[in-house]
């Protein structure tokens, strides 16, 4: 379980750098709804792996804003957890759409029987 957080994690950051790189450690756990120490965390590791590359913006204003962009690696590495993750969902989808289902089967026969 630990571990499909930290793909989830890991694959929702990727997603927001691809979408916007000026994005802050700080918006990045707003966004992903985690800690602030948590979502440097987890740009730490992307970055460690090499799927992740960070610049410093030179002409900041507060001279600590950083602009992040997947890598190569990083575009494929992405392109396989939006795979998996696609496959969870629909398996999760399933499942649900089941239950779904059998309580409405279980609650027309509870009309019915009334």
């Amino acid at each position: 379980m630990r571990e499909e957080i930290a793909l989830e994690r890991s694959f929702q950051c990727m997603r927001l750098i691809q979408q916007k790189g000026d994005i802050s450690s700080r918006e990045l756990a707003d966004r992903l709804n985690i800690s602030n120490g948590a979502a440097y965390y987890v740009l730490n590791a992307l970055i460690e792996k090499g799927y992740v590359k960070v610049e410093n913006f030179k002409n900041n204003a507060k001279k600590s804003g950083y602009f992040y962009l997947l890598t190569p690696a990083g575009v494929s590495e992405k392109s396989k957890l939006t795979a998996k993750f696609i496959r969870r969902k629909r398996a999760e989808y399933h499942a649900l759409k089941a239950e779904i289902e059998a309580l409405e089967r279980e609650y027309l026969d509870n009309i019915s029987s009334v």
